[in-house]
């Protein structure tokens, strides 16, 4: 049974993002193919089981985010090779891509896989120093890299055109897990509704979905996380006036999930930066018409098949052109890609390949 071990995600149960799920997923699929050993933050979890759905959990006693996520990151690397010995590591995200040469050298014969994710250094909640270092961890592991990954080909295109490199393609798998919450559903709005589910930073366009939707009679559902940055609360102070508009804090429930994509009317989503969107994805299993920001990421995961905007102005109109024949051609588009291209059984295989 061959030891791989995964650096960079919070841990699990996957509680936090599409990392998360991700591992949480390949861990499921691949087990006993392949021995897991999982690094989470001894921070995010009260509870701190030894295993999980038979990987084997390590608990570094710094955050996985923020200023702590670099060392977070390099102790678990070094335990995973030094300790645990992993015959493969997959790292996800290029925070300490500065340091995989040195650790290719020192153990030659460990498989280091880096996830690129999607390009971290646009993000504009970056400042200056930070973005021009995640430039230089992507230039690093571009050129001295021996196994890096992408989940989009818009991202693979990027770094083929800029450091003539052929990473790996490898996207999100999703399904329509979990059932009807009786008391979620009994709090939805009574017509029909778009729904959005991001979290709230800038380059998500919140402002911009709020904006339009602020000008439209159509209610939407924004689930965020609203209270937990200054941008998310002053948005919410700003519309949640607007009796369209429901802003819900982040929910994680999978059934509570499951009821607002069930009975939603369109799915809007407003990422700009990144790659394969796993809460895209989500959406695109439920047959949802996907109204999405026009930038090359998007329209690969969508298969160009979707309704695209860059302004307020263009959401509005594109929301007020739909007719319900457009709806279900492009709810059933989304579907059919989605089924045959974004399920967990088959990413979890492709992983297994390159492990």
């Amino acid at each position: 049974m061959k030891k791989v071990g995964v650096v960079g995600s919070v841990g699990l149960p996957a509680a936090y993002s599409g990392f998360e799920t991700l591992v949480e997923n390949l861990v499921e699929n691949l087990h006993p193919r392949f021995q897991f050993t999982i690094y989470c933050s001894r921070f995010f979890y009260k509870k701190r089981p030894k295993t999980y759905k038979n990987a084997r959990l390590v608990y570094i006693p710094l955050k996985a985010n923020g200023v702590q996520s670099i060392p977070y990151d390099l102790l678990s690397l070094m335990h995973a090779l030094f300790i645990a010995r992993c015959k493969t590591v997959l790292v996800l995200g290029v925070g300490i891509a500065f340091a995989i040469p040195l650790f290719q050298f020192l153990k030659p014969k460990t498989k280091i896989i880096v996830h690129m994710d999607g390009l971290e250094w646009k993000r504009s909640k970056w400042g200056g120093f930070a973005k021009s270092f995640l430039k230089y961890n992507e230039r690093v592991i571009c050129n001295r890299g021996k196994h890096v990954l992408v989940d989009n080909q818009g991202i693979l295109d990027y770094v083929k055109e800029t450091y003539g490199l052929n990473p790996y393609c490898l996207t999100y798998g999703a399904s329509r897990k979990g059932h009807i919450d009786e008391t979620i559903r009994q709090q939805l709005p009574a017509g029909k509704y778009a729904l959005a589910i991001a979290r709230i930073v800038p380059e998500n366009n919140i402002d911009l979905i709020l904006e339009a939707f602020s000008k439209l009679e159509m209610e939407l559902v924004f689930i965020g996380d609203w209270k937990d940055s200054p941008l998310g609360v002053s948005l919410t102070e700003r519309y949640s006036t607007f009796s369209n508009i429901h802003i819900i804090n982040k929910n994680f429930d999978v059934n509570a999930l499951f009821t607002y994509k069930e009975f939603a009317h369109v799915y809007v989503h407003g990422h700009s930066v990144g790659g394969t969107n796993p809460s895209l994805v989500e959406a695109m299993h439920f047959a949802l018409p996907i109204v999405a920001y026009d930038a090359i990421y998007n329209q690969y995961t969508t298969n160009h098949q979707a309704i695209y905007f860059s302004s307020a102005d263009q959401l509005i109109e594109r929301i007020k052109s739909l007719g319900a024949n457009d709806l279900n051609a492009i709810g059933n588009a989304m579907q059919t890609y989605a089924q045959k291209h974004f399920i967990w059984e088959k990413v979890a295989n492709d992983y297994a390949e390159i492990f």
